[in-house]
């Protein structure tokens, strides 16, 4: 953001890749339910490192076009699957492993409730 405040250009765009890890994880004490529409004014309430990094990043976006100094948009991105490698605990390496695994015939599981929400796309 410094970079681009400092570049030379009066009020430069800035574009940011966010995530849904932002907005929480389907607990109770989630600002966000799953009837909720989600909007630039949804509250943030990340329960991950991930999550927390990226609100964090959002929040630094917003304070620097609220004060001119870039045209800054930030885009909550869904989760790619299926990527490659094993199954791990992360959101998107449970839904990697959800296609991944099924696809080659192995079962698998998620820890993942059939309740909660989640943007994927793939390739």
């Amino acid at each position: 953001l410094e970079a681009a405040r400092r570049c030379g250009a009066p009020r430069p765009r800035f574009v940011m890749t966010s995530a849904g890890a932002t907005l929480g994880s389907g607990a109770p004490t989630d600002w966000v339910t799953q009837d909720d529409a989600v909007s630039d004014a949804t509250r943030a309430t990340p329960h991950t490192t991930y999550g927390m990094t990226k609100a964090c990043a959002e929040l630094l976006l917003a304070d620097y076009s609220r004060r001119g100094f870039v045209d800054g948009r930030g885009c909550r991105l869904p989760s790619v699957v299926c990527r490659a490698g094993a199954p791990n605990a992360a959101t998107t390496g449970v839904y990697s492993a959800v296609v991944r695994e099924t696809l080659a015939g192995v079962d698998t599981s998620s820890p993942i409730g059939p309740g909660v929400g989640h943007a994927v796309v793939g390739h």
